[in-house]
Formats: structure tokens, sequence, C-alpha cells
């Protein structure tokens, strides 16, 4: 297929050297040349993108993962650090069900925000950008109740304490235990992009 028509920001785009085990750098889009080149920024202190290497390269775009081979033909410096990549011949598009949501296994802890108690112990089951399933084995969450969740959110090599304000959504029974459907209260900056990061990696199957 052609390189999609980017009407909003990218999520994430991932650029990695053929041949150098397995190394990926994120960047950041700029914008397209039509059917010409791709630009992006550079990552701070990277020496890898250099004319001439060959990369392939991994975003999230809407609901989407697209893969696709390229090569860097040229970078400037000024007026900030850019790299230009060849236009991809060919793009494979990888849909990521219908909200982005990926399966996982981490590790929670639900904090109802009455109780003096220390919390349930609960798993993410999978997750969006939006919102998440949850497995516990009892619970006394209702539909419209805000909680928060702690949990450790393994990316990028390294694992993150986070605290997310969540509302549950659907309270359903299964065999052993009951599965909520909540999506996220506010949250920082960085929590979400935390998430994202999460989420590409998931859905990918590597890391920044």
């Amino acid at each position: 297929m052609d390189f999609p028509a980017l009407t909003q920001a990218l999520d994430c785009l991932q650029l990695t050297v053929e041949g150098v085990d397995k190394r990926s750098v994120q960047t950041a889009y700029v914008g397209t040349v039509k059917g010409s080149a791709l630009i992006v920024t550079a990552p701070k202190d990277d020496e890898l993108l250099q004319p001439g290497v060959v990369v392939q390269a991994k975003m999230i775009f809407g609901r989407d993962v697209y893969t696709f081979g390229t090569r860097v033909t040229a970078r400037h410096a000024a007026p900030s650090d850019l790299v230009v990549l060849a236009h991809p011949d060919k793009v494979v598009k990888h849909r990521v069900r219908r909200h982005r949501r990926v399966e996982t296994r981490v590790a929670a802890r639900v904090i109802r925000n009455d109780a003096v108690a220390a919390g349930y112990d609960a798993t993410v089951v999978n997750v969006s950008i939006d919102g998440l399933q949850l497995s516990l084995r009892d619970t006394a969450l209702m539909p419209g109740e805000h909680f928060k969740l702690a949990l450790r959110l393994p990316t990028d090599g390294k694992t993150h304490a986070v605290l997310w304000n969540c509302v549950a959504r659907n309270v359903r029974r299964k065999k052993d235990g009951v599965l909520v459907g909540a999506e996220f209260g506010a949250r920082t900056d960085e929590a979400k992009v935390l998430l994202k990061d999460f989420i590409f990696e998931m859905a990918t199957g590597t890391a920044f």
C-alpha cells in the first residue's frame, strides 16, 4: 500500500538500523515531501542515522501499525537536527484492534477512594490509550465508581511506578472472579507518554 496521508500527529515512529544488533531509535515525524521523502527529527546525541544507512521503520498512526523499509538520504544540523528518509516503495499495515487495545498481564493494585485498607490485587489483562480491563478474584467496584490503580509499568527497558485515576464502566462475572472494564480519568502528560510507549512496545514486539 502507499504511505498513509497523515492528517494528524503520529503517536510513535521508531527506526531500526540494519546490522546494529536490533538497536532502535525513536524519532518525531516532521513532514512528507509527497512521493519523494519523509522528514523526521534525529534523537539527541544519535550517530547512527547517517546518509546511506538502511533502516526499518515502525509507526503507530490512528488505530494501525505501519512497517516499511527505507534509507537515510540526508541529514541537516540546522535549524534543527533533521533526518531525510527516502519515500518508501512499500508499506505494510497492521490493524491493532479497534481501539489499539493490546493484551498484557501486569500486576496491579485497585485502591477504592473510600477504602482504608491497602486495596485489592488485580491483573491488567488488556489496555488501550483510553482504558483497560482488569481481572480480579472479587471486588465491590460498581459501574461509575472512581478508583485508583497502582502498578509498575515496564517500558523502554525500565520499570515505572504509576498511579492512574480510573472509572469503572462495566463489571462482568467470570468463572474464577470478575472482569472490570474501566476508562482513565485525569492523567499527567508523562503518564500518557509512558502508556503510549508501553502500547507501542506490546503491539510491535519492540522497544525504543
